[in-house]
């Protein structure tokens, strides 16, 4: 007796292939099959024509072509010197060893004897499909045994990501598998690159360190390391609390009282003239104004005390008006002269 499961839809889809080797697995050793599929698992395939598994067809001596994961996969008694080849993009696929082109197969499809990379790394010759359309390798056919089994191997969808590609009836099918998108926190590698939840947490914020959980998603952790809150009016600035704040704001005083003063965050200290009252430090003027930035003196103080005998000044250091009395003789008005400080007839 054997345990055979078909998928429900003949569409080979990963889900499908799944559900396939699940069951296999799931058959007993009294069954007839004591673990999944051999033909993906087993290092050496059965000889002989009748598959041990009842209503199979048989497996090949030689599985040249058969899609592929391992080498492991792809020996047999007869060669235990095959591996798995990758192809590149279409996948990996058994061949056969060789040494010369007459060693490979000829049974209508062109095989050619040539140095071959192993999935596993290693170089070695080995027989492939001959190129064709431009590309390195020919397209394996599917053997009706590989079919059957759904055989699978690896592969790049067109935008990139990894697919898979299975044997069907109808012969190797597309490569099926996720369309790259945008990278997002989710621990998959959502856009395809080989890399996973790369640049997805980025805020663009310094006051904060990011790092990505795929069963958290994005975390921003606040840091308190010095920062530029863009701002030319503070300086200090430091992280609080996961914003940059300037503790310190600019001083943009230049001492100039006939000049107003303040600060624009993108500009910094700006100063402009003003006409404002001031004081020039000359204690003999009065009514002192701001003109282009500087003070100007007003009228002086006036010291006159309408006596022809006093000489009046203003003293600049005090500001206070002095009325020095005249030297006697000092004319003081028509054939007037000063005596003792009074204006008398000589």
């Amino acid at each position: 007796m054997y345990c055979k499961t078909t998928p429900s839809r003949p569409r080979a889809t990963i889900a499908a292939i799944a559900a396939f080797a699940l069951a296999i697995a799931g058959c007993s050793a009294g069954d007839g099959v004591g673990a999944a599929d051999a033909s993906q698992t087993s290092d050496i395939a059965p000889k002989g024509d009748v598959s041990p598994w009842s209503g199979l067809p048989a497996k090949p001596a030689s599985l040249i072509c058969t899609p592929c994961h391992s080498s492991p996969n792809c020996r047999s008694e007869e060669d235990p010197d095959a591996v798995c080849v990758d192809q590149g993009a279409s996948g990996a696929f058994c061949g056969a060893s060789c040494t010369i082109d007459s060693d490979c197969p000829n049974d209508g499809v062109a095989y050619i004897c040539a140095e071959a990379t192993a999935i596993e790394g290693p170089t070695v010759k080995q027989c492939v499909r001959a190129a064709e359309n431009g590309a390195a390798f020919g397209l394996c056919p599917c053997s009706p045994w590989a079919a059957a089994l759904l055989r699978s191997t690896w592969c790049k969808t067109v935008s990139g990501c990894t697919g898979a590609r299975f044997c069907t009836g109808g012969g190797l099918g597309d490569c099926e598998g996720p369309v790259a998108s945008d990278e997002v926190c989710n621990g998959q590698d959502d856009d395809c690159d080989g890399a996973v939840d790369e640049f997805t947490c980025d805020d663009t914020n310094v006051c904060t360190n990011d790092s990505c959980s795929a069963h958290q998603g994005c975390i921003h952790e606040p840091t308190a390391s010095a920062c530029n809150d863009g701002s030319q009016c503070t300086t200090q600035d430091s992280c609080v609390g996961g914003h940059c704040l300037g503790t310190q704001p600019v001083s943009c005083d230049d001492g100039n009282p006939c000049s107003d003063d303040w600060c624009e965050p993108l500009k910094s200290c700006q100063h402009a003239d003003n006409a404002a009252t001031c004081d020039d430090d000359d204690p003999c003027t009065t009514g002192d104004g701001c003109e282009a930035a500087a003070c100007v003196g007003g009228p002086e103080v006036i010291c006159a005390d309408l006596d022809p005998c006093t000489i009046d000044s203003c003293d600049p250091d005090s500001g206070l008006c002095e009325h020095e009395v005249a030297v006697d003789g000092a004319a003081c008005g028509d054939q007037l002269v000063c005596a003792a400080g009074v204006c008398v007839a000589p």
